[in-house]
């Protein structure tokens, strides 16, 4: 099977080398973790395969076309979304806004933010009186009724209500048949139980493709903290 996203020798610099030659491959209807140290390159690596950020070296591709900037197939939300928000407009509008965009009927703009459990009524206000995590699913709902291939989900799920977070990882399992995840997150035993595939990253390069591997690499201490 042909990969839906693939990061190929990727090399990312900014005051120092981030990312170091990196090769991954994401394929369709998949849910694969990245874990690893605070620094190991996770969000750079999330950014550069949804076209947030250019590579200094190396090709990202999508269905073997190089990514050359952002894609509404290709969805990323970031820890801590609130920068990209319009804060005049409800979060309803804010949802409802990729539909908007395509000329496309809002009505499964309300649909998503339930499912994503935002509580009833928040349609009507701000994302200013949201909390952080409410904001992370608002933001959820957004990249999800565009209608994407893949949404990368960086911490995503981290720090919400136990019940809220089992919601959504049995929303993610149902959507993968139409839709792949790339989740990030420090907690470590939900990156294992939600995920088929775990890529483990230290110092920008990748060490480890599978459970196993990662739990040997946390055993050793080389994913504390993550």
């Amino acid at each position: 099977m042909s990969a839906l996203v693939e990061a190929r020798s990727v090399v990312c610099r900014y005051r120092n080398v981030v990312l170091d030659g990196v090769s991954v491959e994401i394929e369709a209807g998949s849910i694969t973790g990245v874990v690893g140290v605070s620094g190991a390159g996770k969000s750079t690596l999330a950014r550069v395969l949804t076209g947030r950020r250019r590579p200094d070296a190396g090709a990202v591709l999508y269905k073997g076309s190089q990514v050359a900037g952002p894609m509404r197939a290709l969805q990323y939300i970031p820890q801590d979304p609130m920068a990209s928000f319009n804060p005049r407009m409800t979060n309803l509008e804010i949802v409802r806004e990729p539909l908007d965009i395509a000329g496309l009927d809002g009505s499964p703009a309300l649909d998503w933010m339930r499912r994503l459990c935002l509580p009833e009524g928040c349609e009507r206000r701000r994302p200013a009186e949201l909390s952080g995590g409410e904001r992370r699913r608002l933001a959820m709902a957004r990249a999800l009724v565009a209608g994407p291939e893949l949404v990368v989900l960086d911490e995503t799920l981290s720090n919400l209500d136990a019940p809220v977070q089992l919601d959504i990882c049995e929303t993610i399992a149902k959507l993968r048949k139409n839709v792949a995840f790339l989740v990030i997150s420090h907690d470590f035993r939900l990156i294992l139980r939600l995920s088929e595939r775990v890529i483990v990253l230290y110092r920008g390069r990748v060490v480890g493709l599978d459970h196993e591997h990662a739990r040997q690499l946390r055993a050793a201490r080389m994913l504390l903290p993550c």
